[in-house]
C-alpha cells in the first residue's frame, strides 16, 4: 500500500521527506507514535529513504507483527546488521508471531552506527487515537524527529470506541468514555504534552492525520488543523492510500 501524502492546504507532496524536509545529508532517528498507522508511515519512511542510502533500520520499543517486506533480525547481532542492505528490522520474539525490541544497549549501538533509524515507539491495539500511560512513548535521547498519528475515522466516535487507553484519553480531556471525540479533542490530543507530544524534547514534532480519503474527511482534517494553526502549530500532514484512491478519483480527495 502506498502512502500519498498532502499538506494541509490540499497540496500533494512527492513523499513524507520532502514534505516534512527531511534531508538525505543528515542522520535521521524518527519515532512514529500515537493511533493506528505507525506501522504504514514507519514502512512509507523506509521505502523513501532507501532511494538514498544503502542500508534503513526499522526497530520498535512495542510488540509489533513481522514485516512483509525487507529483512528481518531476530537476534542482537551486530555482524548480522553489517553484513545485510536493503530496509532491516531488527526485534526480537515475544509471543507467537509477535517481536518486541532490542536491549536500549544494542539500541544505542544502533542509533550511534547507522544514519537512518526508523521507531515504532508505542502502540495503539490498531485503535485510531489514544494518549500514552506513564511508561509510554519510549523515544531515545537521539530522537531526531517524532511524527504523532491519528486516524480521521476516530472523529465525532465515542472515546471508548476509538482510543487505545480511554481512560488517559478521559483524564487529559476532562471527558467521559462515552462522550464523542471532537475535533477540539484530537488537536488537544495532539498538542498536549500529556498527550502525543510527550517526551518530544528537542526533538522536531510532526503530526499526520490518516485515513484522508474523502472530501468531507478532507474538510474535517483542515477544521482540526486550523484548530492547532491557531494555537501556533504548523507542522501538520494528511495521508490516504492508493487503495483509497482507486476507490475515489485523487482530485476528489483535494478541495476545489
Amino acid at each position: 500500500m502506498n502512502v500519498i501524502v498532502f499538506d494541509i492546504k490540499g497540496e500533494k507532496q512527492q513523499g513524507l521527506l520532502q514534505a516534512m524536509g527531511l534531508l538525505k545529508e543528515q542522520r535521521h532517528c524518527i519515532c512514529a507514535v500515537g493511533g493506528g498507522g505507525k506501522t504504514t508511515i514507519i514502512k512509507a519512511l523506509a521505502f523513501e529513504f532507501i532511494k538514498q542510502q544503502d542500508k534503513v533500520l526499522s526497530l520498535t520499543t512495542t510488540k509489533i507483527k513481522a514485516p512483509d517486506y525487507g529483512i528481518l533480525i531476530k537476534e542482537e547481532s551486530f555482524a548480522l546488521v553489517e553484513q545485510a542492505s536493503g530496509i532491516i528490522t531488527v526485534a526480537l520474539p515475544f509471543k507467537g508471531e509477535k517481536l518486541t525490541g532490542v536491549s536500549k544497549e544494542f539500541q544505542r549501538q544502533l542509533l550511534k552506527e547507522y544514519p537512518v533509524v526508523l521507531i515504532e515507539a508505542d502502540g495503539s491495539k490498531g485503535l485510531p487515537s489514544k494518549a500514552p500511560n506513564e511508561t509510554e512513548p519510549v523515544i531515545p535521547e537521539e530522537t531526531t524527529t517524532v511524527i504523532a498519528i491519528q486516524g480521521i475515522d476516530a472523529l465525532n466516535c465515542p472515546i471508548q470506541e476509538v482510543c487505545h487507553r480511554p481512560e488517559r484519553v478521559c483524564e487529559l480531556l476532562g471527558k467521559s468514555s462515552d462522550q464523542l471525540l471532537t475535533k477540539e479533542d484530537m488537536a488537544e490530543l495532539f498538542l498536549n504534552e500529556r498527550g502525543l507530544k510527550k517526551r518530544v524534547n528537542g526533538a522536531e514534532y510532526w503530526t499526520i492525520i490518516q485515513k484522508v480519503d474523502t472530501k468531507e474527511r478532507v474538510k474535517m482534517a483542515q477544521s482540526i488543523a486550523s484548530i492547532m494553526e491557531e494555537r501556533g502549530f504548523h507542522n501538520i500532514l494528511y495521508t490516504t492510500s492508493l487503495d483509497r484512491i482507486k476507490a475515489e478519483k485523487e482530485e476528489n480527495i483535494k478541495i476545489d
